[in-house]
């Protein structure tokens, strides 16, 4: 009677336990762990300018406020490089890098660029005494605050820049004699008076 039950119940052991590994759900497969993103790598500071890099007529260009300029530019680049990095596929980092770099090498030379053109700039204005009335620098003025960020003032704007209310009024009376210089009728009047500047 015993042997008799004992076979049984290994029959019936037999038979539940399969039909019970069956019946039971699979264990969730555990989630693979996402890789790191790769550190950003190591970027140069912007070469330095000199004291004096430039004199345009007998002005000098302020060396030292053109590399304080690059310096406050250079880590808003680096924060945006770091955003950037993080969508750029691990094997283009070394090519990035070398573009990015690059960039980082040009700020100085083209905030020097920028600074040449204002002072030639200033300088063809008083020389043509080219003025623009109150209401085109009203007008001009406030086209300007419609674009600021806001809660920022047009003298912050300017302090940023380093132009002062004087150099922006110049600014407005080149922006405005610019637009009649250059307006459809003069380019066309120009090309003709001139047709050997433009013979391909």
């Amino acid at each position: 009677m015993n042997r008799t039950y004992l076979k049984f119940a290994l029959l019936l052991t037999a038979l539940i336990l399969p039909a019970l590994s069956i019946a039971q759900p699979a264990p969730a497969p555990m989630p693979m762990p996402m890789p790191a993103p790769a550190p950003m790598p190591k970027f140069a500071l912007p070469p330095l300018l000199p004291e004096v890099p430039a004199t345009v007529g007998d002005v000098k260009i302020d060396g030292k406020k053109i590399n304080t300029a690059v310096a406050k530019e250079y880590k808003n680049m680096l924060a945006s490089i770091s955003q950037q990095f993080a969508r750029i596929p691990a094997q283009s980092h070394g090519a990035a890098k070398k573009y990015f770099q690059g960039q980082i090498d040009k700020m100085p030379y083209s905030y020097l660029k920028g600074e040449v053109f204002l002072k030639l700039q200033s300088q063809y204005i008083k020389r043509n005494k080219i003025t623009c009335t109150d209401k085109e620098y009203a007008d001009f003025v406030a086209t300007i605050k419609t674009r600021l960020p806001q809660g920022m003032t047009l003298e912050t704007a300017l302090k940023e820049q380093g132009m002062s209310l004087a150099d922006f009024r110049d600014f407005v009376a080149w922006e405005t004699y610019a637009k009649v210089q250059l307006s459809p009728e003069k380019a066309k009047a120009f090309i003709k008076a001139n047709p050997t500047y433009f013979d391909g």
